[in-house]
């Protein structure tokens, strides 16, 4: 894998990383004993609760507040469900609670060893707080059972919902086409590597044709020589005026007499043949 493929990847996985915590939280429970009476338990999608008796502890008059909550203004409904309900005694009592405030709460449900179920999720009205109140009584053993309740919200509205959905489509298309690049740009490197491969191996032959100079002028070819670019012309010897250029070697032309030589005494009469005349 070559520099360029790990980077790659990295890119990818941190692209991944990011869009995955954009859209998922992980929920955690907290434990609340049914004897926290003095605080308001704020509940969201993401932030449960879960209570336990295990039938020792006695309990009179306390309840336990919930309220859905969150720093972006959205709105929940409680809902709580008896994961273990298993009680001895008829004295033990469990009570749900709920209205508009903290402090006009009215009850809602009933729950005792021969009445109800609380193993069916309960819920409340949106926005609505809940208390929750356990009542042992007069307890006739040490060990009268136990109770384990789940206490979750449901997200009934979300404020600026527009907004985000349009903040999420455009996060999401952009991841698109993020991811569509990388990958156009890693097949491409790919093919290029594999046309390099194809072409320069050194396991196959590539045959090459040429047309030499005196085929492309209607002669033959020849093989003895390399086909490379044309000679230049020779050049042509400097012009000589008056003069004939000479020539090499012998041929058959006509040959011509020299020219004749110019006479000295110009004008002044030619001796005869036989000498000069005695006197």
């Amino acid at each position: 894998m070559t520099v360029k493929s790990t980077l790659t990847m990295k890119v990818v996985l941190i692209l991944l990383a990011v869009f995955n915590n954009a859209d998922f939280v992980t929920a955690w429970y907290d434990f609340v004993g049914f004897g926290a009476c003095s605080t308001i338990h704020d509940v969201t999608e993401d932030h449960s609760y879960e209570m336990t008796w295990n039938g020792d502890t006695h309990f009179s008059g306390c309840r336990v507040s919930f309220h859905g909550y969150s720093d972006d203004l959205d709105k929940y409904k409680i809902c709580i469900r008896a994961t273990i309900w298993n009680v001895k005694d008829a004295g033990v009592t469990l009570k749900y609670y709920s209205g508009s405030s903290i402090l006009s709460t009215y009850i809602q449900k009933t729950y005792t060893k021969y009445g109800g179920d609380p193993t069916f999720q309960w819920c409340s009205d949106q926005d609505d707080y809940v208390d929750i109140e356990l009542s042992t009584g007069s307890l006739t053993s040490s060990n009268q059972g136990q109770i384990t309740l789940d206490v979750t919200a449901v997200k009934t509205y979300t404020y600026y919902s527009y907004t985000g959905t349009i903040g999420g489509s455009v996060a999401g298309a952009v991841f698109f086409v993020v991811l569509c690049v990388i990958f156009g740009v890693v097949c491409r490197r790919r093919v290029y590597a594999r046309s390099i491969t194809t072409y320069g191996s050194p396991n196959q032959a590539t045959t090459v044709i040429t047309q030499s100079g005196s085929q492309q002028m209607g002669g033959f070819p020849n093989p003895g020589y390399p086909t490379g670019p044309a000679s230049p012309p020779p050049y042509a010897p400097p012009p000589n005026t008056g003069y004939p250029a000479p020539q090499h070697g012998y041929s058959n032309q006509q040959q011509y007499p020299p020219p004749p030589y110019p006479q000295t005494n110009v004008g002044q009469p030619q001796y005869p043949t036989g000498g000069p005349t005695k006197y």
